[in-house]
């Protein structure tokens, strides 16, 4: 079970980093539910439920393979962990979108389970982010992610960023700082 979790997770790492234009489709995809392997040949398939049938296309190519019945598909499980990690994977994939709104979206999926490995990734980011309020969101996740650091130094330059802020998250980032 643990090799299967641990493959599972390497397999989100890959897509993410292919670097293919349709990984954010493909992992959004797995997420919902939809992705299988068709039992004939090991396909990898996306299989959208059409009444008692599945309309199934080539996950990879995106090649129509036409309507199949539930018994010819295996379906891909995810636990809540994995499901997490695809979250914050499709989230830091959405940092480099062209739409300021995608990119809050994103920092705001960060902000409900900061990720530290995601939050590298913002950080990177902020420097180039011209939107404001987008800027903002990502200095408030790297914040929220910076209160449980173990230098001093890093934690009270959080506690500063965070203050008057009303987002639920960083209030109760705050209060355990607190404690």
């Amino acid at each position: 079970l643990e090799f299967r979790r641990v493959l599972f997770r390497s397999g989100v790492e890959a897509i993410a980093a292919s670097g293919h234009p349709d990984t954010t489709k493909l992992l959004t995809h797995m997420l919902q539910g939809e992705l299988f392997f068709r039992k004939q040949d090991q396909k990898l398939v996306i299989g959208i439920k059409d009444g008692r049938r599945y309309q199934i296309t080539d996950a990879l190519s995106a090649e129509p393979l036409g309507i199949v019945k539930k018994r010819d598909l295996k379906k891909i499980k995810l636990n809540n962990r994995l499901r997490g990690q695809i979250r914050s994977t499709i989230a830091v994939l959405n940092l480099n979108h062209p739409d300021a709104g995608v990119r809050l979206v994103s920092i705001n999926q960060l902000l409900d389970q900061p990720d530290p490995d995601a939050v590298k990734a913002v950080r990177q980011q902020l420097a180039k982010e011209p939107d404001p309020s987008v800027a903002d969101a990502m200095r408030t996740v790297i914040a929220i992610v910076d209160l449980k650091d173990d230098d001093t130094t890093v934690v009270l330059a959080a506690i500063q960023q965070l203050s008057g802020n009303l987002h639920p998250v960083a209030r109760n980032g705050l209060m355990h700082a607190a404690e």
